[in-house]
């Protein structure tokens, strides 16, 4: 069956205002103009799989790597991937083409202890793959991840995260 990411981020359209961390599972609000419209929040895997059940669901790891692999290898697919400019991604943006309309922004991630880091600098999406490492251990607690910055067009896919951290959530279906 042919699996499709979907062409935009978890979207919550509401004003940072009205924006709490009981409105959004999993996250507090990044941003402190409230006339900002939030497009990608940082939120937990957890948050993310109750997003993405109306779809599909999130992606495996495996499913980023036949994206990155179709779209040039991992040295060359984050660039294809982030939105063009740098109204929202910090210069220089490197490489940005957004050449199939993923247009990924850079929400930043949020940390075990809520903080907020890397806005306008990185982004990283969730993956439903739990991490095990190199002596085949199982880590419950981490899920790997993906991940852009505003430095590189490489794509990070194989970097693990604790789940009670925040990521944006890209959901796939089929």
């Amino acid at each position: 069956m042919k699996k499709l990411f979907m062409l935009s981020s978890i979207s919550f359209s509401q004003n940072i205002d009205k924006l709490t961390s009981s409105s959004v599972p999993g996250t507090v609000c990044p941003v402190e103009d409230t006339s900002y419209e939030v497009i990608n929040i940082p939120q937990t895997l957890s948050s993310c799989k109750i997003s993405c059940s109306v779809v599909n669901g999130v992606p495996f790891q495996g499913d980023w790597a036949v994206l990155v692999s179709r779209l040039g290898g991992q040295v060359l697919a984050g660039g294809k991937l982030k939105q063009v400019g740098t109204e929202l991604w910090h210069t220089p943006n490197e490489g940005a083409m957004d050449l199939h309309g993923f247009t990924a922004l850079p929400a930043g991630k949020r940390n075990q202890a809520g903080e907020f880091e890397g806005r306008y600098y990185q982004t990283g999406f969730w993956t439903s793959t739990t991490y095990v490492n190199i002596f085949g251990e199982v880590n419950e607690e981490e899920a790997l991840n993906s991940s852009l910055s505003h430095q590189s067009t490489v794509i990070g896919i194989w970097d693990p995260k604790n789940k009670q951290s925040g990521l944006a959530c890209r959901c796939i279906k089929g």
